[in-house]
């Protein structure tokens, strides 16, 4: 019965992050979304902890946080998709359109060229792990330590290529 009662409690502690994220994404606006996902989920899965345990009745703990943590991964694996998805957005994009058709050029253009390149390049810059010098790019402290890191990472899984 307390096995059943922690998954409840998890259920409900999900319904509880899926609302904070709604709120979360809108009051935070300048962070980026997945920042907020993030921050959010052992926020939410603590609060809602506390708040079974004020109600001073038993829960198996292990039970609670499997579930609630098997519900927040596959929500953020959701989450992730509808946020970063270039095919969902031209579908989105195309939905918009007038005769929801567009050239194929543009959408080329669009998406592989400004937002694969150009957009990422910017961000780059702006989060100073590039500087732009005329024309090229030049790796920054910032930028050389996390490409290091994530260079060891993959090295240790053994991946050869990404992106």
């Amino acid at each position: 019965m307390m096995g059943t009662a922690g998954m409840l409690d998890a259920l409900l502690g999900f319904i509880a992050y899926v609302g904070a994220m709604m709120v979360g994404v809108r009051v935070f606006s300048r962070a980026s979304p997945a920042v907020v996902a993030f921050a959010l989920a052992p926020v939410v899965c603590l609060v809602a902890l506390a708040a079974t345990a004020l109600q001073s009745r038993g829960i198996n703990l292990w039970t609670y946080l499997v579930t609630y943590w098997f519900l927040v991964t596959g929500f953020l694996m959701g989450f992730g998709a509808m946020y970063k998805s270039l095919s969902l957005r031209i579908l989105s994009d195309l939905l918009e359109k007038a005769g929801h058709s567009d050239d194929a050029r543009q959408i080329f253009t669009r998406y592989l060229v400004q937002d694969s390149y150009q957009n990422r390049l910017a961000m780059m810059c702006e989060t100073e792990m590039l500087a732009q010098n005329a024309d090229h790019y030049t790796l920054l402290t910032k930028g050389r330590r996390l490409a290091s890191r994530v260079r060891t990472l993959q090295l240790w899984f053994g991946i050869q290529r990404s992106g």
